[in-house]
């Protein structure tokens, strides 16, 4: 993986506990993911992580996957989820920002990517 990669966390939180693999297997789909990104199941160990319906991907992205792409990527398949569950999306940085996508209004997702500093 490139030296710029970013790393990612998707927390996937809902009443479907196939939430998570199924959006596993959404993002699996897109080719910038196979092609720029290393997409794995996060380990759910840690005190912060515990919790009943909530489970964790990391997803290292390369210098061909932007955040904003990530970002759709996850509103489109919270659109096909009735009800849609709440995904949080965690950029790794220094400050710790952290961005809540709870909607699938692609100007809203992308207005969080901005937030994130992903262009």
């Amino acid at each position: 993986m490139e030296n710029d990669a970013v790393r990612v966390r998707l927390r996937v939180q809902g009443d479907n506990p196939d939430d998570v693999r199924n959006l596993r297997s959404w993002l699996q789909q897109e080719r910038d993911v196979r092609t720029h990104g290393d997409l794995r199941y996060a380990d759910t160990t840690g005190n912060e992580d515990m919790g009943a319906g909530i489970e964790l991907l990391s997803l290292l992205a390369g210098s061909g996957l932007t955040l904003l792409q990530i970002g759709l990527a996850v509103a489109q398949w919270r659109d096909t989820r009735h009800p849609a569950p709440t995904v949080t999306i965690t950029r790794e940085t220094e400050d710790g920002r952290t961005v809540t996508i709870e909607t699938s209004d692609p100007g809203a997702v992308a207005a969080a990517m901005r937030e994130l500093g992903g262009s």
